[in-house]
């Protein structure tokens, strides 16, 4: 790899990790759920409060159906500041539901602590996914995409970790740590170049192009500079000088069209598909699952280990997506992730283990034979699960919408992640009730079936495209081929 190319990745490599500074607490957030729930329904502990069935549904499921609110409202809330000062401005709320954890003394604090923390997990992902987006050169952007949902999960597996050591207050604040670095690091990073163009700052946009090409002269970056400036502004007629402003367009030419509408279907399935095939399930109810399933090592250790196993497999992914593609990863995670439930199905079935056992005491000394084989399988779907079908809608939502809409798709796509994962979680136990706990893992293992179909046959291969070539196949413009191409051969 020659100097510069080399320089230029590490120069997009720093922004890219002062945003997942941001995102490490989110993971942190998403985690503190599971360690929460056990430390709240342990009759021999001595909490303030004892949740019933009600109470611990509306505390696994309160996160999600916030963040699918923040989601929601995320494109039209963060445009006007830019994405790094958004992500900046947001940092502070998540900072203080940690508090709020901390000193809560009832059950309505840890709601309001909970739904905040959600909010804002859900409002940053425009800015996030677009930022990724915005500042990476096609040879590096599926591997750097891929850090958002590896940092989540290393941020989940801290927190199960710290919560195996503390107790849930102290885990609380010392969740508060990665978000409040995050406000600070990112004063020294630069914004988007399409965002500073947007705004009519052409200059601002040239450094910071030049800052994320490995801080070289504005000279170097101009050709690639004007190619940006063309895919995204178009002359305006009857101008004398010859400046360019980005086309205006109504609400509905943006939003109501099929360049916007098959992207936005796309992506969202894939925000869904984890909810219902087991993976987000796993994260919430992780020791009361282990522990029903009688898994041959204590619940909390089995929790750590699973949280291993989704980071691992959350780093695997970018080598996964720059050696595969998106396609042939996401066949190959949804098959094994479709075949772990399948088996869990059956251990289950085979044992008569019909619902799930809120008895925090660990099952380790049960007299049941191949103990391992649930250990394995769960273990083995939340890696094989974060190999590929977790990751795919992070990767994908930052280059399928066009660059007006892009703020826009990635907040209301990545919404439908947060109410599929509010109705997975909240509904669990009255699904379980429907289906017993073997089907419910065969019902997932129907979802992966579909999630299969979708990958073969709506899914084109964006792996090494630019922006505008991924941009130009979802508007019709040109078709892009199904296959990987290779575009990392060094200059």
């Amino acid at each position: 790899m020659s100097k510069k190319r080399r320089h230029s990745a590490i120069a997009q490599t720093i922004a890219i990790m002062a945003k997942n500074d941001l995102m490490l607490g989110v993971g942190m957030a998403l985690g503190y759920v599971t360690i929460l729930i056990p430390a709240l329904t342990n009759k021999n502990a001595k909490e303030f409060i004892y949740l019933n069935d009600t109470e611990i549904s509306w505390i696994g499921s309160l996160m999600p159906v916030s963040s699918f609110l923040g989601g929601i409202v995320s494109g039209p809330v963060t445009e006007p500041f830019g994405r790094k000062h958004s992500m900046m401005i947001w940092s502070i709320p998540l900072v203080l539901s940690t508090i709020i954890f901390y000193i809560a003394n009832q059950l309505w604090h840890l709601y309001i602590a909970i739904f905040l923390g959600g909010l804002t997990a859900g409002i940053v992902q425009a800015p996030v996914l677009s930022y990724v987006a915005e500042v990476t050169e096609p040879r590096l952007r599926g591997m750097l995409s891929a850090t958002n949902v590896l940092t989540i999960f290393l941020g989940i597996f801290l927190q199960f970790v710290v919560g195996s050591v503390v107790d849930w207050r102290t885990a609380a604040l010392i969740m508060g740590i990665a978000p409040l670095s995050a406000f600070f690091w990112l004063w020294f990073v630069p914004e988007t170049p399409y965002w500073l163009l947007a705004r009519n700052k052409s200059d601002q946009a040239l450094q910071s192009l030049a800052w994320l090409r490995g801080w070289v002269a504005l000279d170097d970056v101009k050709e690639e500079f004007e190619q940006i400036r063309v895919g995204y502004l178009e002359p305006v007629s009857n101008n004398k000088d010859t400046r360019k402003e980005p086309l205006k367009t109504s609400i509905v030419d943006k939003y109501c069209t099929k360049s916007f509408l098959w992207p936005l279907g796309l992506v969202s399935f894939f925000y869904i598909l984890p909810s219902f095939s087991g993976i987000t399930t796993l994260i919430t109810f992780a020791v009361v699952v282990f522990s029903t399933l009688r898994v041959s090592i204590p619940k909390y250790e089995a929790t750590v280990l699973m949280g291993l196993a989704q980071f691992v497999g959350c780093f695997l992914c970018i080598f996964c997506i720059k050696y595969w593609g998106k396609r042939v990863t996401g066949v190959v995670s949804i098959t094994g992730v479709c075949l772990c439930n399948i088996f869990v199905g059956i251990y289950a079935y085979l044992y008569d283990i019909i619902k799930l056992d809120f008895d925090v005491a660990d099952n380790t000394n049960s007299e049941l034979k191949y103990k391992w084989v649930p250990l394995f399988f769960l273990v083995s779907l939340a890696f094989i699960g974060n190999c590929g079908l977790k990751n795919l809608p992070y990767i994908l939502s930052g280059e399928v919408f066009s660059n007006d809409t892009r703020s826009v798709g990635c907040g209301l796509s990545i919404s439908f992640f947060f109410i599929s994962y509010f109705l997975s979680a909240r509904f669990l136990l009255a699904t379980i009730s429907l289906l017993t706990l073997p089907g419910l893992f065969w019902a997932y293992a129907c979802m992966c079936a579909i999630g299969l179909l979708v990958v073969i046959f709506g899914l084109p291969e964006t792996e090494g495209k630019t922006l505008e070539e991924i941009i130009n196949h979802f508007n019709g413009t040109c078709k892009i081929s199904s296959n990987k191409t290779q575009t990392y051969s060094d200059a």
